[in-house]
């Protein structure tokens, strides 16, 4: 759905970074409507504890 899912995920976790998202201890993040998870993917690498939800039957096997 997204392309190179890698690449698209390294941009993700790269524009984290650049807006300086900061992650202190026990900190969760909640990405609703993440379709194949890109952005959780990247949450999580940066560390936060991080949960993914989607409805759509077609994404939920790359979310997984």
């Amino acid at each position: 759905m997204v392309g190179d899912f890698e690449q698209k995920q390294q941009q993700q976790e790269a524009y984290f970074r650049q807006h300086e998202f900061v992650v202190c201890a026990g900190d969760r993040a909640l990405d609703l409507g993440s379709g194949p998870g890109l952005q959780a993917v990247s949450l999580a690498r940066l560390g936060y504890e991080t949960t993914a939800v989607d409805f759509s039957a077609d994404l939920l096997p790359e979310l997984e």
